[in-house]
């Protein structure tokens, strides 16, 4: 495996205990039991049917601690080894120190995380399950992948806008990335779930290869035809602009 293989997940991994003193060790251990218990009882009887009550007498702490470590009951299920979004745009922007191809640096986040969801499949597909029987989680989830879209296209425009998104916010990415973004992953998307679901069994990162393998040559015509549609609907919007001026 690259450098770039081998360090991708190395800033996400943490072990309880590592450089902690008692009392921190002692929080990641309610973190924990709050996350575990939590899903647990998700499982049984599912997230939207649960309290933040109920969870935290499961635990054994009160209804004030646990918000202290959880603003919202969602937060659970994202701070768990599920917080896929926060992993993809770690694992983007270190391809980017070694990548300029924004392609490819998608491809090795992507790749990346692939390898993180097969490594955590029990859980990741366990906690899935959950949001798929949530209407709360599954709105949440639109909006993950919203933002996962949102990411490729800033990365579409550049190394350098990607990098920067943090320091210029006001910086939005192009139309054409942002159209190509969601074909893009539109195509994705469906290999995911199928993987999620138990439909496709083994490694993600199997599956993956070969979906970028052949999805190259629909990401260069997407881009092209994005071109056209993003230069076609600014001139319609100009002349809509001169119309009622």
């Amino acid at each position: 495996m690259s450098a770039l293989g081998d360090g991708l997940a190395a800033p996400l991994r943490m072990r309880v205990g590592d450089n902690m003193g008692p009392r921190a060790r002692s929080k990641q251990r309610t973190r924990a039991a709050i996350i575990a218990r939590s899903l647990k009882l998700f499982s049984a009887r599912g997230y939207d049917l649960v309290t933040t009550q109920e969870i935290a007498d499961d635990v054994g702490v009160t209804q004030r601690t646990l918000f202290r470590y959880f603003e919202r009951k969602d937060a659970i299920i994202y701070a768990s080894e599920y917080n896929y979004v926060a992993r993809f745009e770690t694992y983007l922007e270190q391809a980017f120190l070694e990548l300029e191809d924004p392609y490819v640096a998608i491809r090795a986040a992507f790749n990346q995380l692939a390898v993180y969801f097969s490594e955590n499949r029990q859980i990741i597909c366990r906690i899935y399950a959950i949001i798929q029987v949530s209407e709360q989680l599954k709105t949440l989830e639109r909006m993950h992948q919203t933002r996962i879209d949102w990411l490729v296209a800033c990365a579409l425009d550049g190394r350098d806008i990607y990098l920067g998104r943090t320091a210029r916010p006001s910086v939005q990415p192009t139309l054409p990335s942002r159209i190509t973004a969601s074909v893009l992953f539109g195509a994705i998307r469906p290999t995911l779930r199928a993987w999620l679901t138990g439909e496709l069994k083994g490694d993600l990162r199997s599956y993956a290869d070969i979906v970028w393998d052949n999805i190259r040559p629909i990401f260069e015509a997407t881009s092209t035809y994005a071109a056209t549609v993003a230069t076609a609907l600014k001139t319609l919007a100009s002349s809509q602009d001169e119309i009622g001026s």
